[in-house]
């Protein structure tokens, strides 16, 4: 066989192999949040068509923790009220709520609502990123 055939080859089998993989892998074995966070927010989900997700900045930093390298990570908690971001969280609740209420705007929908706190940092945001897709 000539070279380029012989890639060619090896190329087919390999991703025949990679197919078989992957079809034999369901997206629910592989895509589930197993950490528990401490998330502070507001949910409203029940029976609603559209979630909407939000994150604001309602604490701006985190607590001190105690954690050590022994147990299980936890998620540590935020301290520090920011005012103006909870007012913007609120409005946010708000308007989706004056949505609900008003059929001329989306009849037969119903908004639902998932806001995190992100305490300011990225990491409380990608946990409440994580919570909020999964």
């Amino acid at each position: 066989l000539t070279a380029a055939r012989m890639k060619v080859k090896i190329l087919s089998i390999g991703l025949f192999v990679i197919f078989q993989i992957l079809s034999n892998v369901s997206a629910e074995s592989t895509c589930k949040l197993k950490a528990k966070f401490n998330l502070n927010g507001f949910k409203n989900t029940e029976k609603k068509k559209v979630i909407v997700g939000g994150m604001f900045p309602i604490h701006y930093r985190l607590a001190a923790s105690n954690s050590s390298s022994t147990s299980m990570p936890v998620s540590v908690s935020c301290e520090g009220f920011n005012y103006r971001t909870f007012r913007w969280a609120q409005t946010m609740r708000f308007a989706i709520d004056e949505i609900n209420k008003r059929e001329d705007i989306l009849p037969n929908t119903e908004l639902g609502y998932v806001i995190y706190d992100s305490c300011f940092t990225i990491s409380k945001a990608v946990e409440g990123t994580l919570t909020y897709l999964t």
